[in-house]
């Protein structure tokens, strides 16, 4: 079977809020929508590590604080 990315909302220390997934690969997109750009991590991990006091909050209701 094959695996689905998973959806998640990105919220910032300072406010900002970015919608973002975690494909079966490991690798994370963030999509900055009012920019048109999109920022990628080689891992939710590496994602963790570049935005400490972060929260995820996953599409399923849970959050998750980095």
């Amino acid at each position: 079977m094959t695996a689905f990315a998973r959806a998640f909302r990105l919220h910032t220390p300072d406010g900002e809020r970015y919608d973002g997934s975690v494909y079966p690969s490991g690798r994370c997109l963030i999509d900055h929508r009012e920019r048109g750009l999109a920022t990628a991590w080689i891992s939710l991990q590496a994602l963790k590590d570049d935005n400490p006091g972060a929260l995820i909050e996953w599409a399923d209701g849970t959050e998750e604080q980095l």
